[in-house]
């Protein structure tokens, strides 16, 4: 996104919160820089055989002098209009934000802003821009991270996922699938999921085996050894710190 740039010198031209029914255009010749975010509606822009398909909360850039289509059933959004020194823009940009709420709440607020005009009214827009544009940079910076290291563990994820059933699965082995060391799988493992990989494992286990003592057909000590709990006593501990019931109770 352009707000990836190592320094960027903003100078905002207009804020403009715009209300469309269902409606398709041509825009042209346009020499400024956009940045809008889509309170309401989808929309789908058109560009060199490109299409971007955006929804409610969605940012776009869109850079000067580049001809679009757009055609949408409705929409609503706030738009910045910009000059930035020095920069001609990459193409047209779109984002989904992880904080679409907290996104809103800057673009009305530099809004407001600017259709208020009070003194100092440009400093106080552009504080509120910048401060937007580093918290998305933030966003992107952890969404890639994340990608990263869903990349590096995918394997041993899906190693896990299916041999779930197998009472002799570890970490360590689904460590050794994605090539690093069992305790650096557990801190990304962590990081990308929100729980340990025991605990990840130990949840696939648990669905089989309500499934298995939901079909009414099986003994408990089968369901376990099914599920991949070698040991009974350790997979009702288990079953009931997941459920709040043992075993024997969930199955009546």
């Amino acid at each position: 996104m352009f707000f990836t740039q190592d320094s960027l010198n903003l100078q905002i031209i207009g804020a403009f919160q715009i209300t469309r029914k269902s409606t398709s255009f041509h825009t042209t010749g346009r020499n400024y820089h956009v940045v809008s975010q889509r309170i309401s509606g989808d929309a789908q822009i058109f560009h060199r055989g490109d299409i971007y398909s955006l929804k409610e909360g969605d940012l776009i850039y869109l850079p000067p002098n580049i001809d679009y289509a757009q055609s949408t059933d409705g929409e609503s959004i706030i738009a910045v209009h910009m000059k930035i020194n020095g920069y001609e823009g990459e193409g047209i940009q779109a984002l989904t934000p992880q904080d679409p709420a907290g996104i809103r709440s800057a673009f009305q607020r530099i809004y407001e802003e600017w259709q208020a005009q009070k003194c100092g009214y440009q400093y106080r827009s552009l504080a509120i821009l910048y401060d937007l544009l580093a918290d998305l940079h933030v966003q992107l910076e952890s969404a890639m991270t994340h990608s990263r290291e869903f990349d590096l563990i995918k394997d041993a994820v899906q190693y896990m996922e299916s041999r779930y059933t197998d009472s002799s699965l570890t970490i360590e082995q689904c460590a050794a699938r994605s090539s690093i060391s069992t305790v650096y799988f557990r801190r990304v493992f962590r990081s990308v999921y929100g729980i340990s990989p025991l605990k990840y494992l130990n949840s696939l286990r648990m669905e089989y085996a309500k499934r298995l003592l939901a079909s009414d057909y099986y003994r408990v000590y089968e369901v376990a050894d099914m599920a991949g709990f070698s040991d009974v006593k350790y997979f009702s501990t288990v079953f009931k710190k997941e459920t709040g019931s043992t075993p024997s109770e969930y199955k009546e």
